[in-house]
């Protein structure tokens, strides 16, 4: 909670620092092109990017007007902990504060993300009024463009962050599971979740007339069957209409009229709105981690006989500069095996460091590129590793051929050619074939 919490506000202070700084640019273009414009543009200083970023540094409320859309996975996490706190009597001193901890940090994180969200909206709004008032006064300015892409990666990165956080681990599906056997938890979510109360089961949203009373409840909303009942003639009074019965009913109430709109009128705007009008970088809507590609590969070296007397080990690690190509570093080590089959012996033959870089030219296939900096000498202290003539430089490019090997692995083949090798001493291979995986 605590890191999804911080991952949203750090990307909104960001990003909204630099659609400030574009905007002071296109606003002192229009106040020498067209000033009435740049005045009916900036007339209003709560609209603008920097209205919106001194609010936000401020810890106000933005956008008060708008509403957040519901999420079920954080009004699942509020509930859960909200029935936690009625049973302290059962807990010891440290886990009751470690579930008010975590409380408070659902209470700001839900706190932020509602405020995230109306930003989002209105960060959209402002675009928009900007780009139509502005091109054409100034053209298609790269501010404009740089406003453009900035508030499409924003919407996109803050639903990656989203999604990571929905993601329910091991361990927090087997808590659950547990609360959800237990039958005054089951009571406890249909009467307190946000979303029971649209639908009722809540009292303090003057409960609809579902009949029964033990109708199960699946994520705080009831069976078909409880709907249909309720849905019956005459069961609805004067109101012929579920959804009207249903509005109607929780007019009165702030918190479920709130919500309902939260449900219906919570969108960041229609779907050609956040189309975007150029061809994005998939990456930069990730973490850095989500962009890392760590990886190994092996390579055997040539032998007389039907047995490699080497193998050497590659690790290395690549970072998605964008789709399609990924640059890294990584090191090698050279395991010698032997003479034989009937005579192995494990022993150190090499160590290396390389650089490398990859780019997709067509669906699997790759072209790589890269230098190595190998010691091929075998050595048994790192203090050998500073004889500087034992290090011989490398320069390979070829084809790297990728295949599934699960749902995140991928399967390398390596094609390369060391442009360097008549200059070894011996001379080496000029081509090397390595096998290897990457994640």
């Amino acid at each position: 909670v605590s890191s999804y919490s911080k991952r949203i506000t750090g990307k909104t202070s960001k990003t909204l620092r630099k659609l400030a700084k574009w905007e002071s640019k296109i606003q002192q273009l229009l106040q020498k092109a067209d000033p009435a414009t740049a005045q009916r543009l900036f007339a209003n200083p709560d609209l603008t990017f920097a209205g919106m970023l001194q609010k936000y540094e401020q810890a106000l409320s933005v956008g008060e007007t708008y509403k957040a859309r519901y999420d079920d996975y954080r009004d699942k996490l509020t509930t859960q902990f909200k029935y936690l706190e009625t049973k302290q009597d059962l807990l010891t001193q440290k886990q009751v504060q470690q579930i008010a901890s975590a409380k408070d940090n659902i209470d700001k994180l839900n706190k932020d993300a509602d405020n995230t969200e109306a930003l989002q909206q209105m960060i959209q709004q402002r675009k928009k009024e900007l780009i139509q008032s502005a091109v054409k006064y100034i053209g298609k300015s790269k501010y404009l463009q740089n406003i453009n892409k900035e508030s499409y990666y924003y919407v996109e990165t803050l639903r990656n962050y989203k999604e990571i956080f929905n993601y329910k681990k091991k361990a927090e599906e087997t808590a659950l599971e547990l609360l959800n056997k237990i039958p005054e938890f089951r009571e406890f979510a249909k009467n307190n979740s946000a979303l029971s109360g649209v639908f009722g089961m809540s009292p303090s949203y003057g409960g609809l007339p579902f009949t029964g009373g033990n109708i199960p409840i699946v994520s705080g909303i009831p069976f078909r069957t409880s709907i249909q009942h309720f849905a019956q003639p005459g069961v609805l009074g004067n109101a012929t209409n579920i959804f009207t019965f249903v509005q109607a009913k929780i007019a009165n109430t702030n918190s479920g009229a709130g919500l309902l709109n939260q449900l219906i009128d919570g969108q960041l705007g229609s779907a050609s709105e956040l189309l975007p009008d150029f061809k994005p970088n998939k990456q930069k809507t990730k973490t850095f981690n989500e962009r890392l590609e760590p990886g190994f590969d092996i390579q055997f070296s040539q032998s007389s006989k039907y047995f490699p007397t080497s193998a050497k080990l590659g690790f290395q690690v690549g970072y998605k500069l964008n789709d399609k190509i990924t640059t890294g570093f990584g090191a090698n080590y050279v395991l010698g095996l032997g003479e034989s089959i009937d005579n192995i012996q494990f022993s150190s033959e090499g160590l290396g460091l390389r650089t490398f870089a990859k780019w997709k030219i067509y669906k699997s296939m790759k072209i790589q590129g890269g230098g190595e900096w190998n010691y091929n000498s075998g050595f048994k202290k790192i203090v050998d590793l500073r004889d500087r003539s034992a290090w011989q430089m490398s320069a390979l490019v070829g084809l790297n051929k990728s295949l599934s090997a699960g749902k995140k692995a991928k399967a390398d083949i390596q094609l390369l050619l060391n442009l360097l090798h008549n200059r070894h001493n011996p001379v080496t291979s000029l081509v090397l074939i390595r096998y290897g995986y990457s994640f």
